[in-house]
C-alpha cells in the first residue's frame, strides 16, 4: 500500500462504494467528502453532521477526553493544486467542527483499492487506533460487488500493561433523504427537506438507525433509504441528537433517552448517533465495525 503523509494528504479522495452505486471518498484528513450517492456527479457534494469520533478516559477517571476521528489540516497561503482538481477543497462544516471539536495531531494515509486504511496519532490519546474502510469487490461476483455499503473497521488497542482505558466510538449521520447532491446543506437545514424520520432497526447481526423520508412528492431520484449500523450488539443508538456538544459531555450516555418518532420539520432533518462504549484491558485489542448502507 502506497503510505500518504503531511502535505500529500491534500488532495486524498479515496472512493469507497459498491460498483455502479455512486460513491463516498475517504479524505486525506480522515473526513467524508464528495457524497456522490443520489444519482448526481459532484466532486464537490457534501453532508455535513456526519463523521466519527473517540472518546477516552483512564479507569477511575471521571472526564472523557474527546476527539473527532480526522486531523484538521490547514492548506498553506501559497498552495497551487493540480489544474481541474478540487480534492483540496475543505467543506464548510469541516472547517466549522475543527473549531470546535479537537482533532488528531497527525494521521498516515495509505491505500489500494477497495482498501484505505488510516493510522492516528496523538500522544494525549492513551490508545493506538486505526481505520480499515472499505466496499465489497469481488472478482466475477458483480451482484455482491454492487452492493451499496461501506464497511468502516476501527481497530484499537490498549499499549498500556497497568491501566484499562474506557473508551467510546461513534459515528454521526445526517438524514440527508430529499437532498439533491449538488445543492448546500446548512448543517441540518436544507429547503427540501420534509417529513425525514430516524429509526432504531437491526438486520441481521446489524443493528442502527433506518433514515427515510415519508414526503409522498420526492421525486424517485431522492427518495431513497439510509441503513447506518454497527456491528456490535450492545451499541447504543441515538435516533435523533439535536445538540452534539452537550451530548458528548454526558458521563452515562447509557442511560439517556435521546429516541424520537417524529417526521422532521419542513427544511429540516434529523441527526442519529451510534456510539460504542468498552473498556480494554491492559495490551487488550478490539475491532469496532460500522456499516453505511
Amino acid at each position: 500500500m502506497r503510505e500518504l503523509k503531511g502535505p500529500k494528504l491534500y488532495c486524498v479522495a479515496f472512493p469507497l462504494g459498491g460498483i455502479g452505486t455512486g460513491n463516498i471518498s475517504l479524505a486525506g484528513d480522515g473526513s467524508l467528502r464528495q457524497w456522490q450517492i443520489v444519482n448526481n456527479v459532484n466532486h464537490l457534494g457534501f453532508v455535513p453532521e456526519s463523521f466519527f469520533f473517540l472518546q477516552t478516559r483512564i479507569e477511575g477517571s471521571n472526564d472523557w477526553l474527546t476527539k473527532l476521528l480526522e486531523k484538521n489540516i490547514k492548506l498553506p497561503h501559497d498552495y497551487k493544486p493540480a489544474e481541474s482538481v478540487n480534492d483540496y477543497i475543505i467543506p464548510h462544516d469541516i472547517l466549522e467542527r475543527h473549531k470546535i471539536y479537537d482533532c488528531f495531531e497527525d494521521l498516515e494515509f495509505k491505500g489500494e483499492y477497495p482498501f484505505a486504511k488510516i493510522v492516528y496519532h496523538d500522544p494525549k490519546i492513551p490508545i493506538e487506533i486505526q481505520l480499515e474502510a472499505w466496499n465489497p469487490m469481488i472478482p466475477l461476483n458483480i451482484k455482491n460487488s454492487a452492493l451499496p455499503i461501506i464497511i468502516f473497521n476501527f481497530k484499537v488497542r490498549n499499549p498500556n500493561e497497568n491501566n484499562s482505558v474506557q473508551i467510546r466510538i461513534g459515528g454521526s449521520m445526517l438524514n440527508f433523504i430529499g437532498w439533491d447532491g449538488i445543492s448546500e446543506i446548512d448543517q441540518n437545514f436544507y429547503p427540501n427537506f420534509y417529513k425525514n424520520k430516524n429509526s432504531k432497526s437491526s438486520i441481521n447481526n446489524a443493528c442502527g438507525i433506518h433514515m427515510y423520508s415519508e414526503n409522498t412528492v420526492l421525486d424517485d431520484m431522492l427518495h431513497g433509504e439510509i441503513f447506518f449500523a454497527s456491528l456490535e450488539k450492545d451499541c447504543m443508538i441515538f435516533p435523533s441528537v439535536v445538540n452534539l456538544i452537550e451530548f458528548l459531555k454526558e458521563s452515562n450516555l447509557k442511560e439517556k433517552q435521546l429516541d424520537t418518532t417524529e417526521s422532521s420539520a419542513h427544511g429540516k432533518s434529523w441527526r442519529g448517533i451510534l456510539l460504542n462504549e468498552f473498556s480494554l484491558s491492559p495490551l487488550e485489542e478490539r475491532n469496532i465495525i460500522f456499516i453505511l448502507g
